[in-house]
Parts: structure tokens; sequence; C-alpha cells
């Protein structure tokens, strides 16, 4: 089982008791709550239900109650295999030592257009038929996608709208505007690119805005909690806080 849980545990019952003793301000409990959002081996989502204390489970994009402790982790994408060919060249000695070479390397060189060919029809078909995903291809290639989840955890309905702001290599991306009520989840796959995300009310009132450079393999977080929007990369903070105001992973739109 993953460490994490206890951990967050222990950070959820020591903010308890510090808002109780009133060593922490409600706005300080409430940010710190709102990081207590953590990801299983699996990639699930989970955290802490900030009335019971029990433990909740992304599902669907819904929070449901779940126990870490009996839940089955399990890598949610098999990891490629990598496979690779060495060709070797026999040298020979004799007046035909030179002959001999140049056919080897025509015939390495016209294995190697072949097994190209192959391993092209191959992924073709393994598309087609869904034994690979277009990711895991995306990902051989080092362009893989990095992933940012939204959560609302306010009490209004949001608006995420999203640009991006950089040409891609594929330029596979959607980013399509995001509608969030409270409570629900909503997330992108992004390839490598720099995007702006933008958090709006009904009424049009921009909340805040974000400048992120996405890298494959990313693992962005952010959470909407009152007038506030959180932000973490693969679990963590940064150094600069917690809040996108001040956090040091949302860049100025106007950085290259």
């Amino acid at each position: 089982m993953n460490p994490i849980f206890q951990e967050t545990e222990k950070r959820f019952h020591a903010l308890r008791a510090q808002v109780s003793s009133g060593k922490i301000s409600s706005e300080q409990y409430q940010a710190g709550l709102a990081a207590l959002i953590v990801q299983d081996e699996s990639g699930g989502y989970w955290t802490i239900d900030a009335n019971s204390g029990g433990w909740l489970r992304a599902v669907n994009g819904v929070w449901q109650p779940a126990n870490p402790y009996e839940f089955q982790t399990g890598s949610p994408y098999p990891s490629p295999a990598q496979t690779g060919q060495k060709a070797a060249v026999q040298r020979s000695p004799g007046q035909s030592r030179a002959k001999k070479i140049g056919c080897s390397c025509a015939a390495a060189l016209l294995a190697a257009l072949l097994l190209c060919m192959l391993c092209a029809a191959a992924s073709y078909l393994a598309l087609r038929r869904g034994w690979i995903s277009s990711r895991a291809i995306f990902t051989l290639l080092r362009s893989g996608p990095g992933d940012v989840q939204i959560t609302n955890l306010s009490n209004q309905s949001l608006l995420i709208s999203s640009e991006i702001l950089d040409e891609t290599r594929f330029g596979y991306s959607v980013a399509a505007p995001l509608y969030l009520d409270p409570g629900d989840m909503g997330s992108y796959s992004l390839e490598p690119s720099r995007y702006t995300f933008s958090f709006q009310t009904d009424s049009g009132d921009v909340i805040a805005a974000c400048t992120l450079r996405i890298q494959s393999g990313d693992q962005y977080a952010l959470m909407a909690q009152g007038d506030e929007i959180y932000i973490l990369r693969d679990g963590e903070a940064d150094a600069s806080g917690i809040s996108i105001r001040t956090s040091g992973f949302c860049l100025p739109a106007e950085a290259p």
C-alpha cells in the first residue's frame, strides 16, 4: 500500500486540530484541504471528505466514498516494450574485403528498411484494432501528452477556457472549454506546448488565469475552492505557493 494515504490522513488531522485551536485561519485550513488530493499507483485521484474525514475517490468525474486500503491498485497502462536489433558486419581478409563489406552494408540497410516498413505496418494495424493506443505511440516518439486535471470544489459553476500558444509537432491536442458544476471534475490530455487556462464564473467574472508549459508526462492538478485556484504538479506544490496567483508553475503570458 502506498504510504501517501497514511501521510495524508496525518496532515488532515493536523489541519483539523490547528483550525480548531485557532492556530491557523479558515482560509489557511481550506488551502490545506485543497492540497490533500493525492494520486495512487494506478493514476486514480483521492481526497479526504472535510466533513466526515473519510476517503473519496474520483470516479467518472464524481467524488465517491471508497477505502484506499481495500482498493487494488495497478498500472492502468502497460509499459510499451522497446526492442532493438543489432546488425554485425563480419569482415573477412583478402582482396574482396571491400566488396564484401559493401554487400553486407547494403544487406543491412535493406533489412533495416524492411524492418521499418514492418514496424510501421504493425503499428498501423495495432492502432486500428485497438491493440495499442495513440497515446503510447506518441509517448514512444517523445511527444506524449501531459495531463491537466481540474476539480471544482467551489459552490459555483465555472467555465474553464484554454488556448494553445505555440505550434505543436503533431497537432493532436483539443483545448476545448470545460463547464464544471460544483463537485465536478474535468481533464485535458495535451501535446507538449504552452497553454493558457482561464477560470470564469457564470456571470463572466474571471477568477484567475494561468499559463502552463506542458511537457510529456506532466501531471497537473488544478482545484477551484472559494475564490482561489490551487495548483499541484506531480502531487507537489511549487515553493512559491499553492495558489496560481503566486505559484512558479504559472508563467507570464508573454514568456517564450
